[in-house]
């Protein structure tokens, strides 16, 4: 996002909540949180303060920082998707299928993950060593 579209926004949100809260050093801080957000995402949170939040209500640091993490975690969820559907149509077993031996049932790759996850924190807490590139429990082609 560029400096003059981040500026923008913040004038359309001192138009609502007023200029007092907005100071120079609440905008960098701002700006450092969101400054790898899309465009288009910023403008709509940007929207979505001004058209649901008292105009003595502005928002906060974090509420940046919550934006900034949700457009990262809904990325993160189409990459994942889309390495899915990639996945299955190479394979014709879902990512879960393959997984479910391992980890268990579960309803999502990113459950599974951090199953995976709880599951290398319990290894090394029984072995500090534990490597689980090595594991051979995960090699390519187990199960």
């Amino acid at each position: 996002m560029t400096k003059t579209f981040f500026d923008k926004q913040i004038e359309r949100l001192k138009v609502r909540f007023g200029p007092k809260h907005f100071d120079a050093e609440f905008q960098k801080l701002a700006s450092e949180e969101v400054s790898k957000m899309s465009d288009d995402r910023f403008a709509w949170v940007v929207s979505t303060w001004i058209g649901s939040r008292k105009p003595t209500d502005p928002p906060r640091i974090a509420e940046f920082k919550e934006a900034r993490l949700a457009e990262e975690k809904s990325k993160k969820q189409t990459t994942l998707e889309r390495a899915a559907r990639v996945f299955e149509a190479r394979n014709g077993r879902s990512p879960l299928e393959i997984l479910e031996p391992h980890v268990g049932k579960v309803e999502s790759v990113m459950e599974a993950i951090e199953v995976r996850r709880l599951q290398i924190m319990r290894e090394r807490d029984a072995n500090p060593n534990y490597d689980p590139m090595q594991d051979p429990k995960w090699k390519k082609g187990a199960t």
